[in-house]
């Protein structure tokens, strides 16, 4: 899979491997053998279209090394992959994005152990409940979950609730082999919905409910609205294929938010060095 893009804003991800976890990640590689942050979610914890992703950003403001392991199409499932897990196990602190409900083997499909966007199979409950629905040529979970909606919105209303069971059952799971401080962090777009239904959003399915649940297993919960930063969000010169995924990104200033208040908390609660400055949106 590439990260890289071409045109005046193009940017080096300097991917890299850890060993036994399939890749790759945004480098460069950090060394875990002394204290580090780990930072786990989806692109926006990778940075994807951005210069300075957030564990860079949490590296110079905190002193310490952050590992990132965001996955550009990394959901739960990847994020419990126990080699992923075993760096955050070991992690001085860890802080994980929210990510949404879609990317995630359920009662309905299964989906790619590392690109969790991707969907491999239906199951037989899939086919009981969407008769006509052909899969074909569906490959990627966003596509899948539109379709059914189009097929069937109050069938729809019954995948939804399994995807937001399923997504809490794993999330907890996740965080309960996490034995140091977790930092969660919400960077949907705009506050979390009290009820989550379109999966064209930039987080599908995931909550207030499901948030608040997750947040009673974590040290801190931070929440980013886009929409309270105000200005708009400068163009990257991309082609237009890659355009079209900006919109389920989080801008260089969500992220330079969300760093800012990361190490603030970090910093308040003990967890690792005072930070040294605020970061700025790159």
């Amino acid at each position: 899979m590439s990260f890289q893009h071409h045109g005046a804003d193009a940017i080096s991800y300097a991917p890299c491997f850890y060993e036994n976890i399939g890749g790759p990640f945004r480098g460069p590689k950090r060394d875990l053998k002394g204290a580090y942050i780990a930072c786990l979610g989806g692109a926006g914890m990778f940075g994807k279209f951005v210069p300075q992703a957030l564990p860079d950003a949490l590296e110079t403001g905190a002193g310490l090394p952050a590992v990132n392991l965001g996955q550009v199409n990394g959901g739960i499932d990847f994020m419990s992959d126990p080699d992923v897990l075993a760096i955050a196990q070991h992690a001085e602190c860890t802080v994980v994005e929210l990510v949404g409900a879609h990317n995630l083997s359920n009662r309905f499909y299964r989906v790619h152990a590392r690109r969790n966007d991707r969907v491999i199979s239906g199951t037989p409950l899939l086919q009981e409940v969407f008769p006509t629905l052909d899969l074909s040529d569906v490959h990627f979970t966003r596509h899948l979950l539109t379709l059914m909606q189009h097929i069937g919105p109050r069938r729809m209303e019954t995948v939804i609730e399994e995807l937001q069971q399923t997504w809490l059952e794993k999330m907890q799971g996740f965080l309960s082999r996490v034995p140091g401080p977790v930092i969660l962090l919400w960077m949907g777009g705009e506050r979390v919905p009290e009820r989550a239904a379109d999966p064209s959003s930039r987080l599908p399915f995931v909550d207030l409910h499901m948030v608040v649940e997750v947040a009673q297993s974590a040290a801190d919960l931070i929440v980013v609205d886009a929409q309270e930063l105000g200005g708009s969000r400068a163009e990257m010169d991309l082609p237009a294929k890659y355009k079209r995924q900006l919109r389920f990104l989080p801008s260089a200033q969500e992220i330079a938010v969300a760093a800012n208040q990361v190490l603030h908390r970090i910093a308040r609660q003990g967890f690792v060095t005072t930070p040294t400055r605020e970061m700025r949106a790159g």
